[in-house]
C-alpha cells in the first residue's frame, strides 16, 4: 500500500486568498424619476440610465443627480453630463472623470 507524503516546499498552513476590494458602486440618493416610457430610475446607476437612453432613442429621462431637473435624451446625454456634472481630466494618456456637483 502506498504511503501519503507531503510535497516539498509545502507547509502545514492553509493559504488564504488576498482580499481584493470590490468596485464601489455609486447610487444617487434622490427620489425616483419616471422616464417618458414609464421606466423608473429607482435603484439605478447613471450607467443604467445611459444604456436605457441608447437602447430607446425616443425616451427622455430626468437627470438623476439631485437638484437637476434636466431631461436627458439620446442627443444631449453626453453633453449635459460632461458640461453640468463631470470634470474630465487627462493625465498620462488616461481619462479620469470626476463628479463635481
Amino acid at each position: 500500500m502506498l504511503k501519503a507524503t507531503r510535497k516539498p516546499g509545502k507547509t502545514g498552513k492553509s493559504v488564504t486568498p488576498k482580499k481584493r476590494p470590490g468596485k464601489k458602486r455609486y447610487y444617487y440618493k434622490s427620489e425616483p424619476q419616471i422616464c417618458s416610457c414609464g421606466w423608473s430610475t429607482e435603484h439605478v446607476r447613471l450607467l443604467h440610465i445611459a444604456e436605457h437612453v441608447i437602447k430607446n432613442p425616443d425616451c427622455q429621462v430626468p437627470c438623476p443627480i439631485q437638484g437637476c431637473n434636466f431631461l436627458i435624451d439620446y442627443s444631449n446625454m453626453a453633453n449635459h453630463l460632461v458640461q453640468a456634472h463631470f470634470e474630465v481630466a487627462i493625465k498620462n494618456n488616461k481619462v479620469f472623470v470626476v463628479l463635481f456637483s
